[in-house]
């Protein structure tokens, strides 16, 4: 197999070519006029814009309420504790490195933090 050299790759030479197809009252298509007339008629009657301004109706569903998030100092803990050092810095660009021998300092603010931010709705600003 001899690998064409670059700028040998036309659509030309990597689309395939698309056959006539039949149109609804079983006539084949002689053209690729033909066949776009016949694709346009049948995307236009499958595609039919819903009604003027008539929105479906919304779903007349109950969602459950989210049960009440609260983080705890220990989880924070064990999630500072189980980072990896071997591993790039987050977002935050905070190394895990650095944040390992600070479990015990940071553990207790963050907690608050992410319970405020659960509670607030929000996530604090930079």
């Amino acid at each position: 197999m001899q690998i064409p050299c670059h700028g040998s790759w036309t659509p030309a030479t990597i689309r395939g070519a698309v056959g006539n197809v039949r149109s609804e009252d079983g006539v084949n298509a002689e053209s690729n006029a033909e066949n776009a007339d016949i694709f346009r008629r049948y995307f236009e009657m499958v595609h039919q814009p819903d009604g003027e301004g008539n929105p479906p109706p919304p779903l007349e569903r109950e969602m459950p309420a989210m049960a009440e998030v609260i983080i705890i100092e220990d989880e924070v803990k064990a999630q500072l504790q189980a980072l990896k050092n071997t591993k790039a810095a987050g977002p935050d660009d905070i190394h895990p490195v650095i944040l390992e021998p600070l479990t015990e300092v940071l553990a207790s603010p963050l907690a608050k933090l992410f319970n405020r931010s659960l509670q607030d709705g929000r996530l604090p600003g930079d």
